[in-house]
């Protein structure tokens, strides 16, 4: 049901959602700008700079939103909605997506790459991550700052600000065993709410430890072995409100960022022919 913009009557109404073949291609303004420094021979050191603004970009909005929006006069919308009820009253609201917004992020990504004779064998140092700068949104007039925002409740979810792989690989003959640290930032669940919306707001750094074993048994035949969350570690817990939560089986986790499985075991032969 909803209030009929003409004649202010509250009307049953069928909410048809469909393609858009007016939809344009998304746009993006990109920037990026890197420093390789090497300053010993078994040292490597870099950074990248990233800066992208989509323009244009694809968005979907609800038959409510559609609706209220023609009542506060933009008339775009208002093509979306159809009058062909009883003496012409709204029967019909249309959702498609359209280019009704624009995205902006910029970050950096560095790397450390040392390696070192060790005993017999070479110990070889690695560092890959991110850092988020900024992600932003700005969506029917309307501007949302997400980066580091996973929550339920953020009009966007984001990710950690801070995403980081430091491993350790030691190598002798056949023999290759690697320790790695996973490293995920703090966060918080929306980054406009204070004290006064939530008792607590942040998301705990977590880093995860991994452990890999190789042994090179012939020229094609390798056997190995892994183990994932060594400690075996919860994901922290990202409650999401009543209002927003999809369905009463929803889990106050993100499994697209943290491990929901816990300790796992990986044993294999790897074979060339």
């Amino acid at each position: 049901n909803a209030i009929d913009p003409k004649t202010g009557l509250n009307v049953s109404i069928i909410s048809n959602t469909s393609g858009n073949p007016d939809l344009r291609p998304e746009k993006a303004d990109t920037f990026s700008a890197g420093l390789v420094l090497s300053p010993l021979s078994a040292l490597t050191m870099s950074v990248d700079y990233y800066s992208i603004n989509v323009k244009e970009a694809i968005q979907s909005v609800n038959g409510q939103t559609v609706l209220a929006r023609c009542n506060a006069g933009e008339t775009s919308f208002c093509t979306q909605i159809l009058f062909n009820g009883p003496n012409g009253a709204m029967s019909e609201i249309r959702t498609f997506p359209r280019n009704l917004s624009s995205v902006k992020t910029s970050g950096l990504d560095f790397q450390l790459d040392y390696g070192m004779d060790l005993g017999e064998g070479r110990l070889a140092t690695k560092l890959v991550g991110n850092y988020i700068l900024n992600m932003s949104q700005v969506a029917l007039g309307v501007k949302t700052t997400y980066d580091g925002a996973l929550g339920g409740d953020s009009p966007v979810q984001g990710v950690p600000k801070l995403r980081a792989t430091l491993s350790e690989t030691y190598t002798q003959g056949p023999f290759s065993g690697t320790i790695q640290a996973r490293f995920i930032g703090k966060a918080k669940l929306v980054n406009a709410w204070t004290a006064t919306d939530v008792d607590d707001n942040s998301v705990p750094m977590l880093a995860y430890t991994d452990l890999r074993a190789s042994y090179q048994v012939t020229d094609k035949a390798q056997v190995f072995g892994a183990v994932d969350n060594l400690f075996n570690l919860d994901p922290p817990n990202i409650p999401v409100s009543q209002n927003n939560t999809a369905s009463i089986f929803s889990t106050a986790v993100r499994g697209d960022i943290y491990d929901t499985i816990g300790r796992s075991y990986r044993v294999g032969i790897r074979m060339n022919f």
